[in-house]
């Protein structure tokens, strides 16, 4: 009888500590300028937990990613790189330095932005005394950034 408690207890707990359902999607948002190509990802991620009691509580995180890539000529002649975007009522404004091939990987964080399949990212690219701007839009046929990093 008691190692039947036992197992009913230990069941039930691990029931209650379930990690729930896991739900994931994938926005890819892409641009081009003369010079330069970006491809940005938001991995949105849902967990959706139903306790003992029957009451559903979801958690929403998000993951943004940025790929620019310098596809004008001489890339060894950029020093350094100003680059400014706007997503939805966030800004960001860095500057950095172009990797060996010619390109920047970074995340982005997200201070609450979020993007929709019809968002629009504007960015901005300041290089050498030259100024390009570019706009990145949803994109289903693009390859998932991290296809690419990993």
């Amino acid at each position: 009888m008691k190692k039947y408690l036992i197992i009913t207890i230990l069941a039930l707990l691990i029931s209650g500590c379930s990690m729930g359902k896991l739900e994931s999607s994938m926005l890819t948002f892409a641009g081009e300028s003369e010079s330069w190509s970006v491809i940005i990802t938001e991995d949105l991620r849902t967990i959706t937990h139903t306790d003992e009691r029957g009451h559903t509580s979801r958690k929403h995180s998000s993951r943004m990613k940025m790929y620019i890539k310098y596809v004008g000529k001489s890339v060894e002649e950029i020093d350094e790189v100003r680059y400014e975007f706007k997503i939805g009522s966030s800004y960001g404004v860095s500057v950095d330095q172009l990797n060996q091939y010619g390109a920047i990987i970074l995340p982005i964080g997200s201070n609450n932005a979020r993007v929709y399949e019809d968002s629009i990212i504007k960015m901005t690219f300041e290089w050498n005394g030259l100024v390009e701007e570019l706009e990145a839009i949803y994109d289903e046929n693009k390859i998932h950034l991290s296809a690419i990093l990993n």
